[in-house]
């Protein structure tokens, strides 16, 4: 579907272009704290195609991602439209903030981390 899609053209002729190919900005604003909070508050999450947002969320399963205006107008009518699905969402969200990354499972995972990387360093 021409015109949905944004792409760089501006180094067309450098990379192998596809019609496929997709320019994702990150905004600075965007980071994992807020995916936190709403998680504790009990609110579903959509958010942009950032790392730390993918590595948290399984689209549809604890959370919803998306591209385009496109994309993020269906997520949210999927959201608005499905009560259950929103619970569904924000409850499984909030499990895997509070067993995977509140500060206790946190410190705990550092302190494996620095561990294992102290006993290959020696």
């Amino acid at each position: 579907l021409p015109g949905i899609k944004k792409k760089s053209a501006l180094y067309k002729k450098f990379f192998n272009d596809s019609q496929d190919d997709y320019l994702i900005r990150f905004k600075i604003t965007s980071n994992p704290g807020r995916i936190i909070t709403f998680a504790q508050l009990g609110i579903p999450v959509v958010a942009d195609f950032y790392p730390s947002a993918l590595q948290l969320i399984d689209h549809e399963i604890n959370g919803m991602v998306a591209y385009s205006a496109g994309g993020w107008y269906a997520c949210l009518e999927r959201l608005i439209v499905d009560p259950v699905l929103r619970q569904k969402i924000a409850r499984n969200m909030r499990t895997k903030i509070m067993t995977e990354v509140d500060n206790k499972h946190q410190n705990i995972r550092l302190l494996q981390f620095l561990e294992k990387g102290f006993l290959i360093s020696c």
